[in-house]
């Protein structure tokens, strides 16, 4: 029976891993994971959610450079433990630990996912981009989980080619046929109440690229409905304390309205009319699961072409599309979904036909697959 060492970083909640790991253990692949804990944070979600699955699931503590060799051995001594197969690696600690820990262990079925494939060219971060050739030098197998990111790989990055795989992330379309008690439940929870509201829900970690600047001045552009809000759900990220400057600035505590992190997600979105995700450019998101997320629930969205859109989204078709870094472009296209409410559902019904293609049985058939071709 094979067995995986999972090695992540950077990660707190993740539906993606979680489900993928509850599809390999009903494949009857034994699966060990390492979550390294850069922001010492004791609520690591994911982490909690293996536990409930019975897999073995180890949390790391990064306090500095030192930590990674500590971390390395620990990893080591874990593959000949648990007599490890194969190691998967993604995010920045668990690639350069893990890929690092199977190599010392003398195996050679190493894979890396790879989540962010521009991240250091766009930060224009060296330290960054030495860690990723140094990941794609070491991996086997190396999966771009959209077609842009295999598109951007391909131009940018110099490793031989015959390593890419192209993975799509998956979902489970039945967790997104939501009870109305779900509903509630994070309704609860979270400052939207009034049934008057129109809701813009954004859901995005902020950080630059990901276009709060622009979400902002496009809620300044509609002050003058005071009935549209906009919600941004996430956790803060490096841009957070920019963008609360920027909506105290223009006055819009009562408009733009942060809502910290919320669990269940597939229930969250049906407390939206709207979904926005604008990121500044194609590449800088390259997956962007709240985008297929979005579109499994059935609610409209107003999107750029970055990330799984660049693949998925058709203007007037299945999402209303917008340029990139346009304000005017984001507060028109909130109007016309308000003011054209039929329509709107039109979108969102054939985005959710759509996004019947990215199916977590798919995604895990795939990686299967790639696991019996390392052992080959």
């Amino acid at each position: 029976m094979m067995t995986i060492l999972f090695c992540l970083s950077h990660i707190k909640k993740s539906l993606q891993w979680l489900w993928f790991a509850e599809a390999l253990k009903k494949a009857g692949i034994n699966q060990v994971y390492v979550i390294i804990d850069s922001n010492k944070d004791p609520d690591l979600l994911l982490f909690d959610d293996l536990r409930l699955l019975d897999i073995p699931v180890y949390k790391l503590a990064h306090t500095g450079k030192t930590a990674h060799l500590k971390n390395i051995w620990f990893t080591k001594r874990l593959i000949k433990k648990h007599k490890v197969d194969i190691v998967h690696t993604s995010l920045p600690f668990g690639n350069l630990v893990g890929q690092t820990a199977a190599v010392w262990a003398g195996l050679k079925a190493r894979v890396t996912t790879c989540e962010n494939v521009s991240w250091a060219h766009d930060f224009n971060n060296s330290k960054q981009e030495r860690l990723d050739n140094y990941t794609f030098r070491l991996s086997k197998k190396i999966i771009a989980t959209s077609d842009i990111a295999a598109d951007y790989l391909l131009k940018n990055w110099h490793f031989d080619k015959k390593k890419l795989f192209t993975i799509y992330h998956g979902l489970k379309p039945a967790d997104y046929e939501v009870s109305a008690e779900r509903v509630e439940a994070v309704n609860a929870l979270v400052p939207i109440r009034s049934t008057t509201e129109f809701v813009v829900g954004v859901v995005s970690r902020f950080e630059f690229w990901k276009g709060h600047q622009y979400i902002i001045e496009a809620a300044h552009l509609l002050k003058s409905f005071p009935e549209i809000k906009f919600y941004v759900f996430g956790s803060k990220g490096s841009y957070f304390e920019e963008a609360m400057k920027q909506i105290r600035e223009k006055g819009l505590e009562d408009k733009v309205v942060y809502a910290g992190f919320v669990n269940d997600t597939s229930a969250l979105y049906q407390l939206f009319d709207v979904h926005l995700h604008v990121p500044v450019d194609e590449h800088v998101e390259t997956g962007g699961i709240t985008i297929i997320e979005g579109m499994m629930a059935g609610i409209p969205q107003v999107l750029t072409l970055s990330g799984y859109a660049w693949q998925t989204a058709k203007h007037m078709q299945n999402a209303y599309v917008v340029p990139f870094k346009d304000a005017q472009a984001i507060a028109d296209a909130i109007l016309w979904m308000k003011e054209n409410p039929a329509k709107a559902k039109e979108l969102a019904r054939q985005a959710k036909e759509d996004a019947l293609q990215f199916s977590v049985a798919e995604k895990t058939r795939l990686h299967i697959k790639l696991y019996n071709e390392l052992q080959s």
